[in-house]
């Protein structure tokens, strides 16, 4: 017979047993949908007016509204002079699921100075846009379309290219199959499989048996496309590349941990367009991306363009606010570490981004 100490051994257990079995689950539940929300604050965005060198920009923020009514909240960073007489090519920035806009703020010293303008947004579900969830770039491309609607009919972009990472990378992608006048993507850190991303996240993170990640992603499925309407499963770039034809350039970082390279490089393989490339850059899915690592996507941004532009100097190593009273804004850091309930990649904290700003020039 079953001693008494055992029994209730036995049941003190149980709950405890339980309560890892829910936390589990609710961290999968927030990882896929609902990561953290980068709530930045407008300083952290950074100033309205402000120079690269000698060169006047500014930041003309806007408002889109996607097919299932949620308000987007969207940045054009362009010349302040001459610009509502000449349009310019234009690239749009794609963050990552945890992230906000706030993340295109250290391409702007990359792209800028050359003649190329960058738009910036929240998804719906991320930063200060509408919206309660994100989907890993099942919606996110109605999110793309909408703001990219907006800049056709602005007058001041002409041709329009993509640079995503994490989330981001794979709105890109699934973005170009509808929208043949795309001409370029970069994409860093995209996912191939979202199943196995999952699997590998269930199992590193919250050290759960095959068994458990299965039974627990099935549930996950069927909660996410009752509640929400959409299987986030279905979200394989695998199944789609090799339809796509735009040029484009993947990146992954060699310490990825969250999609380490094999997802990068079967994406490259099976990828439709000859005009493709591959790079492998430093750091993990979080880091701050090296410059020479953004010196290279620029030079793939203006060779699509066909801009005839000298990168041989390198790019601008300052940026300062235009009004000296208002604080100034520089690289944005990306060394947050990520927590079990952030899948993908995860924005900076405002103790970062303050030790990440460039000094202003006197």
């Amino acid at each position: 017979m079953e001693s008494k100490a055992n029994k209730n051994s036995k049941e003190a257990k149980m709950p405890s047993f339980l309560t890892r079995i829910g936390a589990a689950y609710d961290s999968l539940w927030k990882a896929f949908i609902r990561p953290p929300r980068d709530l930045y604050t407008q300083e952290e965005l950074g100033p309205v007016t402000f120079r690269i060198n000698d060169e006047a920009f500014i930041r003309k923020d806007f408002q889109v509204t996607n097919i299932r009514g949620n308000r987007l909240e969207c940045s054009l960073f362009g010349p302040l002079e001459n610009w509502r007489v000449e349009e310019r090519p234009c690239v749009v920035y794609l963050h990552g699921s945890s992230s906000s806009r706030v993340e295109a703020l250290s391409v702007l010293r990359s792209l800028l100075p050359i003649g190329i303008i960058v738009c910036a947004f929240d998804f719906a579900g991320t930063g200060h846009s509408e919206g309660d969830y994100v989907s890993l770039g099942v919606n996110e491309p109605d999110d793309v379309e909408a703001v990219i609607n907006h800049l056709r009919t602005s007058g001041k972009v002409t041709n329009i290219a993509l640079w995503g990472r994490s989330m981001g990378a794979v709105a890109a992608i699934r973005y170009q199959l509808r929208d043949p006048c795309i001409f370029a993507v970069v994409a860093d850190s995209p996912f191939a499989s979202l199943t196995q991303l999952a699997e590998d996240f269930a199992q590193r993170q919250l050290g759960l048996s095959k068994s458990l990640i299965s039974f627990f992603l099935k549930c996950l499925r069927r909660s996410i496309k009752k509640r929400l309407g959409f299987d986030v499963f279905e979200n394989n770039p695998i199944d789609v590349v090799h339809e796509c034809e735009t040029p484009i350039l993947f990146a992954v970082a060699l310490g990825d941990d969250v999609t380490p390279k094999f997802h990068a490089e079967t994406l490259f393989k099976r990828y439709g367009g000859d005009n493709k490339g591959l790079m492998y850059i430093d750091g993990d899915h979080n880091s701050r991306r090296a410059t020479n690592f953004k010196a290279a996507v620029a030079s793939f941004f203006v060779k699509r363009f066909k801009l005839h532009k000298d990168l041989s100097s390198g790019f601008p190593s300052r940026v300062h606010s235009i009004d000296q009273e208002t604080p100034q804004f520089g690289a944005v850091a990306s060394k947050r570490s990520t927590s079990t309930s952030c899948l993908l990649y995860t924005s900076p904290s405002p103790r970062d981004r303050q030790k990440s700003r460039m000094p202003s020039s006197a």
